[in-house]
C-alpha cells in the first residue's frame, strides 16, 4: 500500500507542487527551501484539503503529538513564514479566525 501511495502523482494547487516522499516542495517549477516543521506543516495541510483545521490539531498532529512548548502562537508564525515562503495566487491558506486554518485555492475550489 505504502508503495502505491508513493507512485502517486504528487499533489500540487496551481503553481505549488509537493513531492511528500522527498520532502520538497515546488512552485512554479522551483524548490521552495522548508524548515522540517513547515514542510511538515504543509504536507498535513496537503493531506487535509478542503477542511477546517483548528490549531489545537495541528499542535496535536504536526508538533510531536502536542509538543507542551507549541502554542497556538507557535502555529500563527509557522503559517505566516509557510504562506511567505510559498507567496503564490495559486493556493492560500486561510485563517479561521478564533478556530485554525484551511488550504483553498485561489479560485475558489478547495483542495485539488
Amino acid at each position: 500500500m505504502a508503495e502505491s501511495l508513493e507512485k502517486q502523482a504528487a499533489p500540487s494547487h496551481g503553481a505549488l507542487v509537493v513531492d511528500l516522499p522527498a520532502r520538497r516542495a515546488f512552485v512554479g517549477g522551483v524548490p521552495v527551501r522548508l524548515t522540517r516543521r513547515e514542510f511538515d506543516l504543509l504536507a498535513f495541510f496537503i493531506r487535509n484539503p478542503d477542511r477546517a483545521v483548528s490549531r489545537q490539531e495541528l499542535i496535536a498532529c504536526v508538533w510531536d503529538n502536542g509538543d507542551a512548548l507549541a502554542s497556538e502562537r507557535t502555529v500563527d508564525i509557522h503559517v505566516r513564514r509557510l504562506r511567505s515562503k510559498l507567496n503564490t495566487r495559486a493556493f492560500r491558506l486561510d485563517t479561521l479566525i478564533r478556530f485554525g486554518y484551511r488550504l483553498t485555492t485561489a479560485d475558489g475550489r478547495r483542495g485539488a
